[in-house]
């Protein structure tokens, strides 16, 4: 191995999984800041300084951003890895400028996400957050007021998922959902047609989807091109009987339509992992509403999370380091 690489000095801002670096043959000094110390990002002077004062070579981060100012004033940086699916916190364009690595995790949260997603589908059809926060009340009833019939829902095995979005999550929630025996359907025009026959998913265009779908999943990244993807056109088509799920980004709906559909019960819910005001949900209109189920962004906080993706960039780093090309490297300089 490299040894200009084997000792070298790297900051963790992330939650990590440390054994990757013993697996993987490595002997770094450690230093730590950042979101990992107090759940609060770097402000940029405070990551010039602790880069060039703690002599950093590769840094590690997650919630923190690293513009443009970090790689025009620390000279020394070799590499930077974003334990995520999407390097979005990194300037890629001012790393490639400085020639510096830029590594990712695609896939790490799959899984995870996918879980959830599955998990608050179920809570949706069989109301089992309602009929817990009821109980708590003191409520069971009887007669009209039965819970049997105040709760009776419906079966995933019987309903049909339309998933927009057919990458590593869509196709992770797609194995779960064929477990239930769920016709599902989905929206990709990205996506290669013997992706969707692997993974029995019907392919529809987005419209159809929307038309036949009892519960509706968003599985695509942000970008300009899906930013209100579903406005108050897409949402007035969806049957007044079904849900919408978003575990991805919540500016993929626009929030003033999915609220009004809300109000006018033209959907019968939704439940969302992502909000348009993080971390202050509580003045988001959709969080007073009695049928929109809330979860705080945990799509990815999970335990294997960080294993899966700490060994994911640190087999990378290790490519890299011995001259081989990296599996996921955002920016690569010759």
């Amino acid at each position: 191995m490299d040894s200009e690489f084997q000792n070298n000095s790297i900051l963790i801002a992330t939650d990590f999984d440390l054994d990757a670096f013993s697996r993987s043959g490595l002997t770094p000094k450690l230093y730590y800041g950042g979101w990992i110390i107090n759940r609060e990002p770097y402000k940029p002077q405070e990551l010039i300084e602790d880069i060039n004062n703690q002599g950093i070579d590769i840094l590690i981060v997650e919630e923190d951003k690293v513009p443009k100012i970090i790689f025009e004033n620390c000279p020394d940086l070799k590499i930077v890895i974003s334990m995520r699916g999407n390097p979005v916190n990194i300037d890629l364009e001012a790393a490639k400028e400085s020639g510096v690595p830029v590594l990712y995790a695609p896939g790490r949260n799959a899984q995870a996400v996918a879980e959830l997603t599955i998990c608050l589908m179920l809570d949706l059809l069989r109301k089992t957050s309602d009929s817990f926060l009821d109980m708590k009340k003191g409520n069971w009833g009887k007669g009209k007021e039965d819970p049997y019939l105040r709760f009776r829902g419906k079966e995933l095995q019987s309903s049909t998922v339309g998933l927009v979005g057919f990458g590593a999550i869509g196709q992770a929630v797609a194995n779960l959902l064929n477990g239930f025996s769920s016709e599902v359907l989905a929206f990709d025009p990205y996506q290669t047609q013997d992706v969707f026959t692997h993974y029995c998913v019907s392919t529809v265009e987005l419209d159809d989807l929307l038309r036949m779908s009892d519960l509706i999943s968003i599985h695509v990244p942000l970008n300009p091109g899906t930013e209100d993807l579903l406005a108050e056109r897409e949402l007035s088509l969806i049957r007044p009987e079904s849900f919408i799920i978003n575990t991805a980004r919540a500016r993929i709906i626009n929030q003033q339509a999915l609220s009004q559909a809300l109000i006018e019960k033209r959907i019968a819910g939704a439940a969302l992992d992502v909000h348009y005001k993080e971390p202050h949900v509580i003045d988001d209109p959709l969080f007073k509403m009695d049928n929109v189920l809330f979860t705080p962004h945990i799509g990815g906080a999970t335990q294997e999370v960080i294993t899966r993706g700490s060994k994911i960039v640190i087999d990378d780093l290790v490519r890299y380091i011995q001259g081989d090309i990296p599996r996921w490297a955002a920016v690569l300089p010759k």
